[in-house]
């Protein structure tokens, strides 16, 4: 079994990296499988006939069952050694999918004795049973692995030619749409094409219990269009905010979906339909991307592919049947639903704020102010070499071994260093083959690194004033709080300027700051009082003024608070694209961590 496990699954590290490519794909196509057999279930409910539970349909949904329990099984015998009992040998991101499986079992017995009762309907509303509806929420945090695992790698952005690669996150993604597709089903233009009906008749077969108007059918179909238009564009816009996506990975999502749906309703018509409006979706990223900013041709795009897709709808519509509605009601509902994507492409990507820059940074503009050279003073003290230079050998903490491991995949790429101090980062990343530099403003700091380190580039350097070229580093550190040490919050924003002027295209920025979201929720799950975090720390929780005096081991200090809020929209001010809160918990709680590393990318292409 162990040799089986090792050929199914990579094993994953102990911080819970990912298992793999193979194991994403072999579960992403068994995703799938799943999918096709939810719809084949689903088609047996709405041809009225479907009361027993041991069904061919069924059998394809539950064989699934214990071909996810035996993947898990797998990659639990892969990584397991006895040690790691935080992780149990799952990685982080299909732990939600592992909990999908086992809700997955227990929807399916409730669903045994829901049909064996007798209470299962035989018609579109079965859906929302409880049985089904678990199933539902078990499958999609099933299905959702594979995407959860390529979206949280930085690695999983392969070459735009190796047009394979990309299939365990267009499966899964195209899995999950399906699933939310699924739920909604009674109110979808493709399931119930209410345009093309001229009165109630099949409302009135599909919702026997109200006595539907043609208005309310109108009312109903320019919903159903607007409904499903913002379901797809979350889908889409999320993979093209995170990947780089090659060409006709529009047409292989549109067209599973298609495919599914005609199985669901045992109708074919829409299907090269739905698939041609795939392809121009396609061109139009490649056309956009080519014409426009980065922002820009997003929100195009966002506009444009619901637009097509049911202007294409309504033209199938006409030629199959007749399209029942006014040409003022059909052609305002397909600008509604362009409308309807390019509002969802503001919740997937909000506007930035405007950050005035020039081209070239002056740093006389915000001069360093004297709480800024107290903290440089602290840090080149006798009593700071000496304590920075214990450690410089020590290595990686915990989460800087995690964004590093998960985010920086060139082992020969560029980094910069900042707020090196001895050299404890630097000299490790050298040690990994990477082509470092560190940098530090403190003399006395330097003059230590490079006495430790006689082989690595060191140099004294002001964060706020960097004297390199534009687009120089594929990678840009600054650990240890390092940023939050620079005063005024002008100069700590100007450093983050000057950090995305020389980081590379599609580079990745690593920092760590300090949190006063950990005030009071580090009494709970630290067992402190509720004000001893404010009496050590001496923490002032003022927004008009994030710096706050603090003692720590080198001397007394003036550092900045900061939050993953707040933190994120400096950030996406200065242009940044925010890809992770790194701590070392994997749970929503390492946003109120004392120290989250927060993880940056720099847009490939400038908005």
């Amino acid at each position: 079994m162990s040799a089986l496990a090792d050929r199914i699954v990579i094993s994953c590290g102990e911080d819970g990296t990912s298992p793999g490519a193979r194991f994403d794909a072999l579960l992403a196509l068994l995703s799938i499988w799943w999918v096709v057999g939810l719809y084949l279930d689903g088609r047996g409910h709405l041809a009225g006939g479907h009361w027993q539970f041991f069904t061919p349909e069924h059998a394809v949904l539950y064989t699934t069952f214990p071909l996810f329990a035996t993947m898990f099984y797998l990659l639990f015998a892969s990584n397991w050694d006895g040690t790691n009992e935080t992780t149990w040998g799952i990685p982080n991101e299909y732990r939600y999918s592992l909990v999908g499986t086992a809700l997955f079992g227990i929807g399916g017995l409730m669903d045994l004795y829901w049909h064996q009762s007798s209470l299962a309907g035989a018609d579109v509303w079965a859906v929302f049973s409880p049985p089904h509806l678990l199933l539902l929420v078990s499958g999609g945090l099933i299905v959702s692995g594979p995407l959860r695992s390529q979206w949280r790698d930085a690695r999983a952005e392969p070459d735009g030619g190796r047009w394979w690669m990309h299939l365990p996150t267009l499966l899964s993604a195209s899995a999950l749409f399906s699933v939310a597709s699924f739920v909604t089903m009674v109110i979808n233009p493709f399931v119930n094409p209410l345009a093309a009906i001229s009165d109630s008749s099949h409302l009135q077969a599909n919702i026997p219990s109200i006595q539907p108007s043609f208005h309310l059918t109108q009312e109903l179909g320019v919903l159903s269009i607007l409904l499903q238009t913002a379901i797809l564009m979350l889908v889409v816009l999320a993979l093209v905010q995170r990947f780089s996506l090659p060409f006709g990975s529009f047409a292989l999502l549109f067209g599973i979906h298609a495919a599914l749906v005609s199985l669901l309703v045992n109708e074919l018509h829409f299907l090269p339909v739905i698939v041609a409006a795939g392809l121009t979706a396609d061109g139009l990223y490649v056309w956009a991307q080519a014409r426009f900013s980065a922002t820009n041709a997003f929100r195009l795009f966002a506009f444009a592919v619901p637009t097509v897709l049911f202007v294409f709808y309504f033209l199938e519509v006409s030629l199959v049947d007749a399209i029942a509605w006014r040409t003022t009601i059909w052609t305002g509902t397909v600008a509604l639903s362009g409308l309807v994507g390019l509002t969802v492409s503001y919740v997937v990507q909000p506007p930035r704020a405007r950050v005035e820059t020039e081209p070239t940074l002056d740093s006389g503009a915000v001069g360093l102010s004297a709480a800024s050279k107290a903290n440089i003073e602290t840090f080149s003290s006798s009593n700071a070499i000496d304590q920075y230079t214990d450690r410089a050998t020590d290595g990686l903490f915990a989460q800087e071994q995690k964004a590093i491991d998960r985010y920086f995949d060139e082992s020969d790429a560029r980094v910069l260093d900042l707020g090196c101090g001895s050299g404890r980062v630097t000299h490790h990343l050298f040690e990994m083959g990477y082509d470092v530099v560190g940098v530090d403003p403190s003399e006395a700091m330097i003059g230590e690194a490079t006495s430790i380190h006689p082989e690595i580039d060191f140099a004294v350097g002001d964060g706020t004033d960097l004297h390199f070229q534009d687009n120089t580093f594929d990678y840009v550190l600054f650990t240890y709080y390092g940023l939050d040490y620079i005063h005024p919050e002008e100069r700590r924003i100007r450093a983050l300027q000057e950090i995305y002027r020389v980081l590379k295209p599609g580079g990745i920025f690593v920092f760590s700051s300090h949190n006063w979201w950990n005030a009071f929720p580090s009494t709970i799950f630290e067992g402190k009082s509720a004000l001893q975090p404010l009496l050590d720390r001496e923490r002032v929780l003022d927004p008009r003024d994030r710096y706050t005096s603090v003692e720590v081991k080198v001397g007394e200090t003036l550092v900045y608070l900061s939050s993953p809020a707040k933190q994120r929209r400096q950030l996406e001010q200065c242009g940044f694209n925010v890809l992770a809160v790194v701590g070392k918990r994997e749970t929503i709680l390492r946003y109120v961590e004392v120290d989250p590393h927060y993880v940056a990318k720099k847009p490939t292409v400038n908005p």
